[in-house]
């Protein structure tokens, strides 16, 4: 039986000024991409849309055209990706020298599927995850910080490689039923638990609104601020809920 990838993704702003958040999917591709806008950069929204939008016209491309390596193309979309970005960050001084000013640097994370294998990249604190057919949830992705400071984005240096600069991927998906991509506005609120069984729901709209309404008004990590902070759940919920912008897809392999 033929494998269907059904997918739904959004964006909501939180406690923020702008919400520096970018996604995009193609369904008829399978090509899915999100971004988080490093917050103390003034064109962190510009860098992050112009990221997933440069990986998904690229991917589209490659893939209409058919010719090379899947994990070839993947390698191509981050690093124009990242060429994009530092563009954006180069300024003419006074004196008409280039200088790196860093305005729009940002997260990025990316997939496609081929030939049921996902391909992509990764760069930054965004996650991508992946539920195995037995229930087991998987980060496949490893968190570019230390100590909350992010240590690899696109568009801080010329020219990245991976895998010194950032990560790249491909992982066969006959094992797996669902695919997240999500910011850290939406892992950081939930637990593993309460992610998985988001997931498990009967489609992705479905999944999706899961994982946002918990993300909207944390359960697992709000009681645990209240053994801390000694504060009733309502007063932690509200604290925490909406903190950061929040933007996930997920990808629902169907037919398995």
């Amino acid at each position: 039986m033929a494998i269907k990838y059904s997918v739904e993704g959004n964006s909501f702003q939180g406690r923020r000024n702008e919400n520096q958040d970018s996604l995009t999917f193609a369904r008829g591709s399978d090509i899915y991409a999100i971004a988080d806008g490093v917050s103390d950069r003034p064109n962190a929204k510009e860098g992050s849309s112009s990221a997933v939008k440069v990986v998904r016209n690229l991917l589209e491309e490659k893939i209409r055209r058919h010719k090379g390596k899947p994990a070839d193309w993947a390698k191509a979309a981050m690093e124009r990706a990242n060429e994009i970005v530092f563009t954006m960050n180069c300024v003419r001084d006074n004196s008409g020298e280039v200088q790196v000013a860093k305005l729009a640097n940002t997260t990025l994370d990316f997939g496609f599927v081929h030939n049921q294998v996902l391909y992509g990249a990764h760069i930054g604190d965004s996650r991508v995850y992946l539920l195995s057919n037995e229930g087991n949830l998987e980060q496949i992705t490893t968190d570019h910080s230390t100590d909350g400071y992010l240590q690899k984005m696109l568009g801080k240096i010329k020219h990245i490689e991976d895998p010194k600069d950032y990560d790249s991927y491909a992982i066969p998906l006959a094992g797996y039923k669902r695919i997240l991509f999500a910011t850290d506005g939406v892992y950081k609120l939930l637990s593993n638990d309460e992610l998985k069984r988001s997931l498990e729901a009967k489609d992705a709209p479905a999944a999706l609104g899961a994982i946002f309404a918990l993300a909207a008004k944390p359960v697992d990590i709000a009681k645990k601020y209240v053994e801390e902070h000694k504060v009733p759940l309502e007063h932690a919920q509200s604290r925490l809920g909406r903190n950061d912008n929040m933007t996930a897809i997920v990808v629902v392999m169907e037919g398995k």
